[in-house]
């Protein structure tokens, strides 16, 4: 698995990382277990191995990363979705959390670019990783004025 935190631009700090939570292995994993127990072919735990192998690599290849200039993501196994937006070019980004996310503690954090809405599922701490994000769009864009500021100082003197 290629880590996308590697691949920064020069000046380019990560600021969080957004961590994928555990709960969709339990399904596979409790079936997988039951239909050994209660089985006689090896059908049905050849078939819930597979589901649960499939779920654990999609979820070790789901990666959220903030930094000071970029909010990147990836997901998926076969087909692969990529996002790398810069922190001004983010339209909102919200969570969204069902019943049982709500109990054990994970959501599904959803981006939205000028050009594409991202769903980032099974994110723990996403309200806190929300909040982190909207805190470093507004230190970018202080930078950003900054910087402008400091640039037309020195073109007036």
């Amino acid at each position: 698995m290629s880590n996308i935190a590697n691949d920064l631009k020069r000046n380019e700090e990560v600021i969080s990382q957004a961590k994928v939570h555990w709960t969709p292995l339990f399904l596979p994993i409790v079936l997988f277990i039951i239909s050994i127990m209660l089985t006689h072919t090896m059908i049905l735990p050849i078939l819930f191995a597979i589901i649960a192998i499939w779920t654990f690599l999609s979820l070790r290849k789901t990666q959220l990363v903030l930094t000071n200039q970029r909010l990147i993501g990836k997901y998926g196994i076969i087909s692969t979705l990529q996002m790398d937006s810069p922190l001004n070019k983010i339209v909102s980004i919200s969570v969204h959390k069902n019943f049982f996310g709500r109990i054990l503690g994970y959501s599904t954090i959803v981006v939205s670019t000028a050009s594409t809405i991202y769903n980032f599922k099974y994110i723990r701490n996403s309200d806190q990783f929300k909040h982190t994000v909207l805190e470093e769009m507004d230190n970018f864009e202080e930078t950003k004025i900054k910087n402008q500021a400091a640039a037309l100082a020195g073109v007036i003197k």
